[in-house]
């Protein structure tokens, strides 16, 4: 049986709903959009890599990478 918290969710509930909430938190900053790629580890799992790239029209013309943020799964 699976623990359930006082608001009636369990813990994949809760950890989606956090998640959805840190998603529409980046998407707040309009000036990058995210290329997600999927890259395989030197232990055989999978790890999701989100890139934020410069949108072109940017000041300074070009499209360049500004952050990369790892997320594990």
């Amino acid at each position: 049986m699976t623990k359930v918290k006082e608001d009636g969710r369990t813990g994949n509930q809760r950890v989606g709903r956090l998640r959805k909430k840190v998603v529409e938190k980046e998407n707040e900053n309009e000036d990058y959009k995210k290329e997600a790629e999927s890259v395989k580890t030197s232990r055989g799992k999978r790890q999701r890599t989100t890139k934020k790239v410069a949108h072109e029209d940017s000041e300074d013309g070009e499209n360049e990478i500004a952050e990369v943020v790892k997320k594990d799964r």
